[in-house]
């Protein structure tokens, strides 16, 4: 077991060195995620899963590389949000793969409000679930 000193000097100023290393690194490897947003008529929030379901077994079947890409409704409503992060330097492959196009479709014909609009969000943290 490692033990630790409790004097908050040492302990304050290494939690500030370790984290301005963090900061810094940070500034420096922030990637931007792409977040879309986006609500859709009652009734076509079956086709909208059907796409998103597709989607994901073309994505599944290709397993392209160097992609992170997640899809959520917020539980019982009509209201969803897309997330992707590409490593950098990775072309977005989604757009290559016919079934993963379908979403799009299915929301541009149900969007209610001002449809999806990407928006980009840098990752500050994050658990097994974005780099």
């Amino acid at each position: 077991m490692q033990v630790l000193d409790a004097s908050p000097g040492l302990a304050e100023s290494e939690y500030n060195r370790r984290a301005a290393a963090r900061q810094a690194k940070d500034e420096r490897d922030v990637m931007p995620v792409l977040m879309i947003r986006h609500e859709v008529a009652d009734e076509g929030v079956a086709e909208v899963v059907d796409a998103i379901g597709a989607a994901f077994a073309a994505v599944e079947a290709h397993r392209p590389e160097g992609i992170r890409y997640a899809y959520l409704r917020q539980a019982g409503t009509a209201e969803f949000v897309a997330l992707l992060d590409l490593d950098e330097g990775i072309e977005n492959p989604l757009p290559g793969l016919e079934a993963a196009r379908k979403p799009q479709a299915a929301v541009a014909k149900w969007a209610v409000g001002t449809g999806a609009v990407p928006q980009r969000f840098d990752v500050l943290g994050s658990y097994r679930i974005l780099p």
